[in-house]
């Protein structure tokens, strides 16, 4: 899932970061996802979190997941970051 990845620090602790991973940026949104993302380095890969049958739609979460937020927090932090209604 090859692609560029830059990140820095400024003094006020505010990370500033690109990236730019043609095939990561085609998976969609799920709050319980099919896969997880791992960075090592600059390398990126894709770890499914369960036994995937075939067919099954292969989703990231662009946010917390199920679990690590509120329902009404995940879906208003998806709103602001990413601009679209959360329907998980």
């Amino acid at each position: 899932v090859g692609g560029v990845c830059t990140a820095r620090s400024d003094p006020a602790e505010h990370r500033v970061a690109l990236a730019m991973y043609p095939v990561a940026s085609m998976l969609n949104h799920s709050c319980r996802p099919s896969l997880s993302l791992r960075f090592k380095g600059r390398a990126l890969s894709a770890h499914a979190t369960r036994g995937l049958p075939a067919g099954e739609d292969l989703t990231i979460s662009y946010g917390p997941q199920q679990g690590a937020a509120p329902h009404a927090e995940r879906r208003a932090l998806l709103a602001s970051q990413y601009r679209f209604h959360c329907t998980c």
